[in-house]
């Protein structure tokens, strides 16, 4: 019988300040891929990618962000950027060859894994490289141009000038949690079910410390100022189909519902 047995792997895109993404060749193989590691059980995703990293190329990962996650047959990938690393390339036993190549250029090369391609398009999509720290500064001139208004005006554009940039992160937070919906008992503390766990987490408490609260739902009474019914009939919410937020007390996306009657 196959084994579907799902495993989970962190995937390191290194990209230097050129704006060129570091691509490793495996010994026997024609296809450029990223630096990847299997994430095995109880083991920190992070910390396996900085392992690797020193590992087989000799490189010390500063920091590394989630920017992407996705499923390749029975595989979750989590694709980590890294901009902050220092040391000089040596490689390990598993790859042959490294090469520098500019973002723009892998997704011309036929020799590119596609998998590596599809996550540098994802780069360039969100990029804005800097995506979260071009959107502040844009919002931190327009709030230099505001200085002359009230003090009240001031601390409501602080308190939602991320509202834009939480539209592009609150997708990839939904598709994470919905990789956990409907687990049979043996997989809850497989490895790629921790490695989600954990990413959830760090998304969660980075959400929160930002203020963006989740609509509570199912067992609620309906509400028709933060939910949106699909189906049923009723004012009790019986199903959650997709989650709501709020950022700072104001609604930024209704829940979608099914409700029922009490």
């Amino acid at each position: 019988m196959e084994d579907k047995t799902i495993i989970a792997a962190a995937n390191g895109y290194i990209v230097n300040d050129q704006e060129e993404i570091l691509l490793v060749r495996e010994k026997n193989s024609d296809l450029w891929l990223a630096l990847a590691g299997i994430i095995k059980s109880g083991h920190n995703p992070k910390e396996v990618l900085e392992n690797k990293a020193k590992k087989e190329l000799n490189l010390k990962v500063e920091s590394a962000h989630l920017f992407d996650s996705d499923f390749i047959d029975n595989i979750l990938m989590l694709r980590f950027l890294v901009t902050n690393f220092s040391g000089e390339i040596k490689l390990g036993d598993k790859y042959e060859e490294f090469s520098w190549v500019k973002l723009s250029e892998v997704i011309k090369q036929e020799d590119v894994c596609p998998y590596v391609k599809k996550a540098v398009l994802k780069i360039l999509e969100v990029k804005e490289l800097d995506s979260f720290e071009n959107k502040y500064k844009l919002a931190l001139a327009d709030y230099q141009n505001l200085l002359k208004k009230t003090a009240s005006d001031k601390t409501e554009f602080a308190k939602y000038a991320i509202s834009d940039l939480l539209e592009d992160i609150i997708p990839v937070y939904d598709h994470l949690k919905m990789s956990l919906g409907g687990l049979p008992a043996e997989e809850e503390n497989s490895a790629w079910v921790v490695g989600v766990k954990y990413v959830l987490k760090q998304f969660s408490d980075s959400l929160s410390a930002r203020g963006v609260e989740e609509i509570k739902t199912v067992g609620e009474k309906f509400d028709h100022n933060t939910m949106e019914a699909l189906e049923g009939e009723g004012d009790i919410v019986s199903k959650e189909i997709m989650s709501g937020y709020k950022l700072n007390g104001r609604l930024i996306r209704a829940a979608k519902v099914i409700v029922a009657s009490n």
